[in-house]
């Protein structure tokens, strides 16, 4: 079974202009004088707050890089020769209503559409889109490019 990977960024109560950092690890909650805080943590050995709306989940697969797609990722696509597909820009996202990750494409004119493509929708996600996706950032971090 595999564990299930998130990201977030680290919060410093003491220092509100500290940008904090991005942690890969798993998810959890924490209880510190009665708060209830999220964490991410490797088993609980290691612990660190996190701003809670910054947490996203690695859905599975990677860019042309090998960069790890997060839900609040963003990534560029290049078309190119064989899949009749036009460059974009996108932010991966989950899909309550069909439960399923996929992407947002964001216009030029910085307007998300809001129609969701689902990964699941290529057929060779592996060759055809995959090794022409990069990741660019994150929702957080590059709000310019919403």
């Amino acid at each position: 079974m595999n564990d299930i990977l998130f990201i977030g960024k680290t919060c410093n109560q003491k220092n509100p202009n500290d940008n904090g950092i991005w942690l890969e690890m798993f998810y959890a909650h924490s209880m510190t004088d009665g708060r209830v805080y999220p964490v991410i943590t490797d088993n609980m050995t290691f612990e660190m707050e996190v701003i809670p709306e910054t947490v996203g989940i690695y859905i599975g697969i990677f860019d042309k890089r090998g960069a790890k797609l997060f839900v609040g990722s963003i990534f560029s696509y290049t078309e190119h020769a064989g899949y009749n597909m036009s460059s974009f820009t996108a932010e991966v996202v989950f899909d309550k209503e069909c439960a399923s990750f996929g992407y947002r494409k964001l216009g030029k004119d910085g307007v998300k559409h809001e129609m969701i493509h689902h990964f699941c929708e290529h057929d060779e996600l592996s060759v055809d889109v995959l090794p022409y996706v990069e990741v660019i950032g994150n929702i957080h971090d590059k709000p310019e490019l919403l």
